[in-house]
């Protein structure tokens, strides 16, 4: 038996963000001159969102330099709105949903990320789109990826619940995140 630790001393210990599912495209984003399709750069940009704006997190920092290379946000999407709520991870719930507001009228953005299985849970996904988004992201984990989700949503100020299983999101798609081999 040989044991041995693999972040940092098998990898770089640097998370990239390899691809993006949405919908029936994916994209593989160590390919050269990459065209994102919109709805790809939907879950990107909604990913973002969900996350901190100056990320500690590796995974967070990934998504923000992605969006940096691939959408060209010099400046972060989170300077345009301002955070409202956040209903943070939970041992019982591994998501995260950050509501914004623009500022411009009662409606707020609401942006998710986490376990594929908890976004889904989320969206209220039927038993038979549950089962097709477990084949996604087996095949996304067969190939050593961290697989996350990404919902998002609308809804007015005084909408807003207090449960975060009250949120009304729309999945919109998967992230697989790699650790490169040194």
């Amino acid at each position: 038996v040989l044991c041995v630790d693999k972040t940092g001393t098998l990898t770089l210990n640097q998370m990239t963000l390899r691809y993006i599912v949405a919908n029936s495209n994916s994209a593989d984003l160590l390919s050269d001159g990459i065209l994102l399709p919109e709805d790809i750069k939907v879950v990107l940009k909604n990913a973002i969102l969900a996350s901190k704006s100056d990320p500690f997190d590796p995974m967070e920092r990934a998504i923000h330099l992605a969006g940096d290379k691939l959408l060209g946000l010099k400046t972060s999407l989170h300077s345009e709105l301002t955070l409202f709520r956040e209903y943070p991870l939970t041992s019982g719930l591994l998501a995260v949903s950050q509501i914004w507001s623009s500022g411009e009228s009662g409606e707020l953005v609401v942006a998710s990320k986490g376990a594929p299985e908890a976004i889904a849970e989320l969206c209220h996904l039927s038993a038979e789109r549950r089962a097709s988004l477990a084949v996604e992201v087996e095949e996304l984990a067969s190939k050593g990826l961290r697989v996350l989700g990404v919902a998002c949503g609308k809804i007015q100020t005084k909408d807003l619940p207090e449960e975060h299983h009250d949120l009304d999101l729309e999945f919109i798609g998967l992230l697989g995140l790699e650790d490169p081999l040194r």
